[in-house]
């Protein structure tokens, strides 16, 4: 019971940076969804590809 109350402690001041971070990251996340331009595909030399399949990267970030 002692090392419960022992990670507890320590994990409390922590726990408000995490939810700052996290509450960035989901305003970084619903901004994707105003996007309205198409993405601009090129193709993925890194990856290999066949006369029926061209391997294509997707960019749609600004």
């Amino acid at each position: 019971m002692n090392l419960a109350w022992f990670i507890i402690c320590l994990a409390v001041p922590f726990a408000g940076q995490a939810e700052e971070k996290f509450s960035t990251q989901r305003a970084q996340v619903l901004a994707l969804g105003q996007l309205t331009i198409s993405p601009v595909s090129q193709i993925a030399e890194r990856h290999a590809s066949t006369t029926n399949l061209k391997a294509i990267y997707y960019d749609a970030l600004p």
